[in-house]
């Protein structure tokens, strides 16, 4: 088993193997599982106490360490130890604290650790409904969260629990009702857009712990589609650097944007560089779609991916394309990120691999899932539309509009159906925001003449999107 000092703790990641004993000055312990980790800041251990010279003790109980690492890490876990005493003095559920560590760059907790307690999902409508109600209480006593989401929150046999203390703050009175509606908005935007029509029983617990009028569905959505927006705005400028979800990187001839645990994948499709980037080794593989701009071409490695070269026409598309403010190889990457942070089905993208070219637009390979569907516009002609399938579609334009997303292309052949669900794909043309989401309707709906016509115009008038 990997023993690590506590100078060393800036090592552990997600992906960092357990179970590793943990060396402090307050002992040692078997640290049995990663909880949470913000590397080089904060790692938060499933961990018991060990005795004697090598094996945990039979009695020691599992707790929970949570430990600050790095410059101020002492004042965060005082932070941390003060949010959670806030919640404690206001009669809130959190659990109990054991006692504090303290060595060499390091500051932390002993909490106690609670067996059966999991994250709140997002789809679990009755818990997340506990959370509104606490999240009430907590802004009746004053209190409010500054970095608000589902993960403050766990869910055990004894009820709902508050355990992040760090981004608790206070005030003497009451958090303002519009305020208070808005962090509200904002624990509803966590979940995905199809879940949100529980947002009026998320709305209904917070009310009946606050004063005051209720605020309109209307008003409480648009709240909720504002923070998403938010949300979403800010997860974008994840999938370009390095953090829990991606890796970024770079050698003398590609730079790498991959899903983390995904490398090994690319790095197997690359193993040939030279025959991929002639086109030898890419052209070798099942081809899928053949175009100017794009080919796709499919590989059954690791259970099997799509792979879309994006090609270079000539030297003055290319020329052109500098001035873009994105290459559409990277809006593909990032828009296809969003789509699945989002809960929307999409091919999820991989990896995205770029050649370095000096100055002008490079070929990249974007690898996605391989969705193994055929085109909605096939499935019609064969099967005809039934009337689940023009519904499911029309949904899935009002969770893109409830996301803020336009999609730019929406053409029959780029909606798939792959295990009797509808996925969108080809996301090269998405944008953020909505100016032109009525277009993406008209177009999608040009695709389709007579009854398959009037049965899609139909469901979109059903969700009010025509």
């Amino acid at each position: 088993m990997k023993a690590l000092a506590a100078a060393e703790l800036g090592e552990v990641d997600a992906s960092f193997p357990a179970p590793f004993e943990l060396h402090l000055t307050s002992g040692r312990w078997i640290c049995a599982q990663i909880l949470r980790v913000l590397p080089g800041r904060r790692v938060v251990l499933k961990a018991r106490r060990a005795s004697g010279p090598a094996a945990p003790s039979e009695e020691a109980p599992d707790v929970v360490l949570k430990l600050f690492i790095g410059s101020g890490h002492n004042r965060y876990r005082q932070r941390e130890r003060r949010g959670l005493d806030w919640l404690r003095e206001a009669g809130l559920p959190v659990p109990c604290l054991l006692e504090d560590l303290e060595d060499d760059g390091l500051s932390g907790m002993v909490i106690e650790y609670l067996p059966d307690a999991r994250v709140i999902a997002a789809e679990d409508q009755v818990t997340v409904e506990q959370a509104a109600d606490l999240l009430g209480r907590m802004h009746e006593a004053g209190l409010w969260q500054v970095d608000l989401h589902l993960k403050n929150f766990v869910q055990s046999a004894r009820g709902l629990f508050a355990v992040d203390g760090d981004g608790v703050r206070r005030r003497a009175n009451p958090v303002p009702r519009q305020r208070g509606l808005e962090d509200l908005a904002l624990l509803a935007a966590q979940r995905p857009p199809q879940e949100d029509e529980g947002a009026s029983a998320l709305l209904d617990a917070y009310l009946a712990n606050r004063k005051g009028p209720a605020p309109s569905a209307e008003e409480f959505g648009s709240k909720i589609d504002r923070a998403r927006r938010g949300r979403v705005r800010r997860y974008q400028k994840k999938c370009f650097r390095s953090c829990t979800e991606f890796s970024v990187s770079e050698d003398e001839a590609f730079r790498y944007f991959t899903r983390r645990g995904r490398g090994e994948l690319v790095q197997r499709l690359l193993s040939e560089r030279n025959a991929f980037s002639n086109g030898e080794g890419f052209l070798a593989m099942e081809a899928v779609k053949q175009g100017n701009s794009a080919t796709l071409v499919r590989t059954r490695a690791d259970g099997g991916v799509i792979i879309k070269r994006y090609n270079i026409k000539s030297v003055s598309k290319a020329l052109r394309r500098l001035l873009w403010p994105m290459p559409r190889y990277r809006r593909a990457w990032m828009s296809g990120q969003l789509m699945t942070f989002l809960d929307l089905p999409t091919a999820q993208p991989l990896a995205l691999v770029e050649e370095k070219r000096f100055l002008l637009p490079s070929v990249a390979y974007l690898v996605m899932e391989d969705l193994s569907g055929r085109d909605l516009d096939l499935e019609v002609a064969e099967r005809g539309l039934s009337q689940a399938r023009a519904a499911e579609v029309a949904r899935l334009f009002l969770l893109l509009k409830r996301a803020g997303l336009t999609h730019g292309d929406s053409k029959a052949s780029n909606f798939v159906v792959s295990d009797e669900r509808v996925f969108l794909v080809d996301l090269d043309a998405m944008r953020l925001g909505t100016a032109q989401f009525d277009k993406d309707v008209e177009r999608f709906l040009a695709n389709w003449e007579g009854d398959v016509r009037a049965r899609f115009e139909s469901a979109f008038r059903a969700v009010a999107l025509l």
